[in-house]
């Protein structure tokens, strides 16, 4: 009896074994195969600051771009990439891979806006062209020409 009890433990370490093995292959290939393939598309990605692996995982799957959120937020964790996720605009190629795109988040390389001030504008009309920008964070529209004086080190806002 107590050898037909190691026999089928046997058996399930066994069984338990290849499972492990076979899932690890499925991630492995997973992770190295184009999020979309077929079609080249840049689609906008937003990771907000404070947002962690699992969030941004997420919102890649909500857009379609990766179909297994929770291995790519678990190779971002393996591989110690997690908290290295840099908050901003992306901009991804759907022919990327998902380890591609961690290595892009992790990168930092946000999509840059451009924002033209002509030489000799008066401080008012740079402040106004920033503030008229519609990709541009609008962090100073709240404050006073006083506060933006001193935050600054403006003499005079004229």
């Amino acid at each position: 009896m107590l050898s037909s009890f190691f026999k089928i433990l046997a058996v399930l370490l066994v069984l338990g074994l290849l499972l492990a093995i076979g899932g690890a292959y499925k991630a492995q290939t997973w992770l190295n195969e184009p999020m979309r393939s077929g079609d080249e598309l840049d689609i906008q990605v937003k990771v907000v600051p404070g947002q962690g692996a699992a969030q941004v995982a997420n919102s890649l799957y909500t857009q379609g771009l990766i179909a297994h959120p929770n291995i790519w937020a678990w190779y971002a964790r393996y591989s110690k990439k997690a908290h290295l996720l840099k908050a901003g605009d992306y901009v991804l190629q759907s022919n990327l891979t998902p380890i591609e795109a961690l290595d892009k988040l992790v990168s930092g390389e946000v999509q840059l806006e451009k924002l033209t001030i002509v030489e000799g504008s008066r401080f008012r009309e740079a402040l106004a062209a920033i503030k008229s920008h519609p990709g541009l964070r609008k962090e100073l529209v709240n404050l006073s020409d006083q506060d933006l004086a001193e935050r600054y080190g403006v003499k005079s806002l004229q």
